[in-house]
């Protein structure tokens, strides 16, 4: 008897806690729900640069900013686009971010986007009037880490034809012309005595940005080489050119300046390889 009524006893707690336990399915897997789309949902912070070459046209760029003790830490020592802004923006399938762009004061262009994890597509913009002057756009995966991506190098984007015109100035050397490999064309200019500058001219180079090799000459030998990067837009002269972190060839006031001590680096450096 007593064994009838503990299994009555068993049979109905397991009863009861079936019944709790499908009535508050429902909640429960609101919950598990819930639970789910926080962990999807945690923000990832992602970095990144954006460069715009070392050659631009002037029309979209201003005089270059003077530094002084008193701004230097405010003022960046690049040319500024004139009434151009610089963008971010990620989409996934269902949703746009848009990131924080800041130019620090080595003229770095820097962002920085709160993004979900997955895969995103990141464009980084340069526009004017509302009108996308240069662009580019990467694809990522976005994981439980921080990430830092790799620079984004800004196009452009009209389809046509522009110009090259681009000076050079030697500052006591001696080196008789430059070459200008670019896109396919070759272009080269003898320095002038009186004022030390060869001019670069190129026409009907379709718009695009381009690896520019740039070859100095002395008595039909290479004394130095170097690569630039060279925006050219649809019916625009480039013609102006932009500091940046990857060369000392050029100041902050745009000069374009190959001196004695480029020379002598270079020299060392074929030594070395050619040993």
């Amino acid at each position: 008897m007593k064994r009838m009524l503990l299994s009555i006893l068993i049979f109905s707690l397991a009863f009861v806690g079936c019944s709790v336990f499908s009535e508050n399915e429902p909640l429960i897997r609101e919950v598990q729900k819930e639970s789910a789309k926080t962990e999807i949902a945690k923000t990832i912070i992602v970095r990144g640069n954006i460069d715009i070459g070392n050659a631009v046209p002037s029309k979209i760029c201003s005089k270059t900013l003077k530094n002084d003790a008193q701004t230097r830490a405010a003022l960046p020592s690049i040319p500024i686009p004139t009434d151009a802004q610089y963008s971010v923006t990620a989409t996934n399938s269902d949703k746009e971010v848009k990131g924080i762009v800041e130019i620090d004061d080595t003229g770095k262009v820097k962002f920085s986007l709160p993004l979900t994890l997955g895969t995103w597509t990141i464009t980084a913009e340069l526009k004017k009037d509302d009108i996308t002057l240069l662009q580019d756009t990467k694809e990522i995966k976005v994981e439980d880490v921080e990430q830092d991506l790799d620079s984004f190098l800004l196009k452009p984007l009209k389809s046509g034809k522009g110009s090259v015109k681009l000076t050079i100035t030697k500052d006591g050397i001696d080196i008789d012309k430059v070459q200008f490999v670019m896109g396919g064309q070759i272009a080269e200019s003898n320095f002038d005595s009186t004022n030390n500058q060869a001019t670069i001219n190129l026409s009907k180079v379709g718009s695009n940005n381009y690896n520019a090799t740039i070859i100095f000459i002395k008595d039909s030998k290479t004394v130095y080489k170097t690569t630039q990067v060279i925006n050219v837009f649809a019916n625009m002269t480039t013609d102006t050119w932009v500091q940046g972190s990857s060369s000392d060839l050029i100041d902050e006031n745009g000069n374009f300046k190959i001196t004695n001590t480029h020379l002598k680096f270079f020299e060392r450096k074929v030594f070395y390889v050619d040993d």
